[in-house]
């Protein structure tokens, strides 16, 4: 049985027939100008080992909780997604 992921307001619980693929990186501001990430600031396309592609769901979340990445960075600030 899957379980629930949640991102701000939204679960994500994949069908019986998916796998859920959990990424943990980093956001680091690289800019010498203040810069908003949000989760439409990263795409990503998964392939499985038949050659399916699978985009990306919009739920980018901070590490260890369940806020939604959306924030403004200052300079060479980083972050855990």
């Amino acid at each position: 049985m899957a379980t629930r992921v949640n991102t701000g307001q939204q679960s994500h619980i994949p069908a019986a027939d998916q796998k859920r693929l959990v990424l943990h990186y980093t956001v680091q501001n690289a800019s010498k100008d203040e810069q908003r990430s949000s989760l439409s600031s990263f795409t990503f396309t998964a392939v499985d080992d038949q050659g399916t592609n699978y985009q990306n769901v919009d739920a980018v979340g901070q590490e260890g909780g369940s806020a939604p990445l959306d924030f403004r960075l200052k300079p060479a600030q980083k972050v855990d997604a």
